[in-house]
Parts: C-alpha cells; sequence; structure tokens
C-alpha cells in the first residue's frame, strides 16, 4: 500500500514539474520536500532511487523540448546549482536524521498524540467514535461498544445504528453520504 503511494505521490509529482518546464519549474522545490519526507519517513535509499528517477525524467524531457534545452544552454550555472541542490538535500537530510534522531523522534511525537487521543476518547462518557470517509467504523470508545455490539470489522454506522430522518425515513450508508457531501 505504501508503495503505491509512493508510485503515486513520484508520478504526480514527476508529471507536474515535466509539464510546468522542468528545472525552471515554480514546482521544483517539491522535489526537495519529497526527497526530505521520503528519507524521513522511510529511508535513504528510497529517497536516493526517487532522485535518480526525477533526474532521468528532467534530463528527457531537457533533450526532448528543444525550447527548454536553449533555456539550458543559456543559463547553465542555474542547471547546475538546482542539480548541485537536489544532490545534497539526500545525503544531508539522511545524516540530520541519523545525528539527531529526527525519525525517531517524529514518530514518538506521533505516537504519543495517540496515545493522548486514545485515553482522551476512552475517558468520555458519551457514545464516541470514529469513521472513516465512507462512514464505517474505525474506532469505538467503551461506552459505544456497550451500547452497540461490533464484532466484525467493516461495519458502516448504519450498519450499527438505525438512523432515522426528519421524515421518518430510515438513512441509509448512501442518504447519509450524500446528505454530508451538502454540508
Amino acid at each position: 500500500n505504501n508503495w503505491l503511494l509512493i508510485f503515486i505521490i513520484t508520478f504526480f509529482i514527476q508529471l507536474l514539474i515535466a509539464s510546468t518546464g522542468a528545472i525552471f519549474s515554480p514546482f521544483f522545490v517539491l522535489i526537495h520536500l519529497y526527497i526530505i519526507g521520503l528519507a524521513l519517513y522511510f529511508n535513504f535509499w528510497i529517497a536516493v532511487s526517487f532522485l535518480v528517477m526525477e533526474i532521468a525524467v528532467i534530463f528527457l524531457n531537457i533533450n526532448l523540448d528543444q525550447n527548454l534545452f536553449k533555456l539550458v544552454k543559456q543559463d547553465f550555472g542555474s542547471v547546475l546549482l538546482y542539480f548541485a541542490s537536489i544532490l545534497v538535500i539526500t545525503p544531508v537530510t539522511n545524516l540530520l536524521a541519523q545525528k539527531y534522531n529526527l525519525k525517531s523522534d517524529v514518530l514518538k511525537a506521533l505516537f504519543r498524540q495517540l496515545s493522548s487521543q486514545a485515553t482522551i476518547l476512552e475517558q468520555i462518557d458519551d457514545f464516541v467514535f470514529t469513521t472513516d470517509t465512507n462512514l464505517i467504523v474505525l474506532n469505538a470508545n467503551d461506552a459505544a461498544r456497550k451500547i452497540i455490539n461490533i464484532k466484525e470489522d467493516n461495519k458502516t454506522i448504519t450498519d450499527l445504528i438505525n438512523l432515522i430522518d426528519e421524515t421518518g425515513k430510515t438513512l441509509t450508508t448512501q442518504k447519509l453520504l450524500n446528505s454530508l457531501e451538502t454540508i
């Protein structure tokens, strides 16, 4: 699942940069941000593989677009500076992540936040549960578990609770989703 997400984001960034002027694209900074994110969230080698693919796409784009090729020839110093910056960002991010344990510190902070939110959810005496965008129940507190019997995964709100609209008709998941879209 993570690999598919990485592929989609990588493809989008490469398409965006290639279609808006490659090395002269106003979105060129996305390469830097994405490499930092990959290096911190995944690892150094995934960031390097994205970097290699991005450089190949940029070189291909420059060679296929004659206008872009002329711009590169006119301002070759800037092009070298851009490439130096994206080549330096990966090892620098890796070095900082290792030296200052950024990855573990970020993950610890995220887990502390999630733990705190879970604790708050469990301490609420009211009926509380969370859902995804398709209204499938992801989590419920003890009060909610006592009222509704959640035994199976992938149950929607309407599978667990009989919801009634203002006319007295039972709401289906689709009707509820449609009404939420208009809000």
